[in-house]
């Protein structure tokens, strides 16, 4: 797979463009919003009594339900090791999103830590911070129930599997000093408006 390393003049990290973050930012928080609407519309027009409308005849139907665990219900009595975990990963996506110099991949993994945050403004609820229960209220067959961050979540991971099937690179790599060294001397590298640009294989395809 081709690789694009983007090197700060002095480190191997380097300060995110202002573009990409406000990319970021307006995807994470149309899907934020979104999925916070869909959420209080269903808390406040569902039954309360627990019964299920019908969306999709008996295989998708509507019912709130709390999860303080994490997909599928698991860790539901660890509300708090799942938030933690959830907001490492988050972070993580996020990071990647703002380095990446591929803009399909940034969108992509916005989309997906976007989902992710929505979930964590519920657990934020708690009290104390990081206790509180997702609301869910999209039951899929009886299997298990979502929300429409989920649905953002698992479209995002599906795109992901697609980008990687198709071999575009994320272009996000972190090398040693020595690597550093050693593409500077190949003459394979490149000053940019951004920093300093490491080019390996076709590389040059991935910005």
């Amino acid at each position: 797979m081709a690789l694009a390393i983007k090197l700060a003049p002095q480190s191997t990290w380097h300060p995110f463009r202002v573009s990409r973050w406000l990319l970021v930012i307006f995807i994470g928080l149309i899907i934020g919003a979104v999925d916070q609407v869909t959420k209080a519309l269903a808390v406040n027009l569902l039954p309360s009594n627990g019964s299920a409308l019908p969306l999709l005849g008996s295989w998708v139907t509507l019912h709130v339900t709390h999860n303080s665990g994490a997909a599928l219900s698991l860790l539901d009595s660890a509300t708090i090791v799942v938030t933690v975990l959830s907001c490492l990963l988050t972070l993580v996506l996020l990071v990647l999103a703002l380095m990446t110099p591929n803009s399909i991949w940034a969108g992509v993994l916005a989309v997906i830590a976007g989902g992710g945050l929505s979930n964590i403004v519920d657990r934020g609820r708690g009290n104390p911070w990081g206790t509180g229960a997702v609301i869910d209220f999209i039951d899929y067959f009886g299997w298990f129930v979502g929300n429409v961050a989920d649905v953002f979540v698992v479209v995002g991971v599906a795109v992901v599997f697609v980008l990687m099937l198709r071999g575009m690179p994320l272009g996000v790599v972190w090398l040693r000093r020595a690597d550093v060294a050693a593409a500077l001397e190949s003459g394979k590298s490149v000053h940019g408006k951004h920093g300093v640009y490491i080019f390996l294989d076709e590389a040059k395809d991935a910005l």
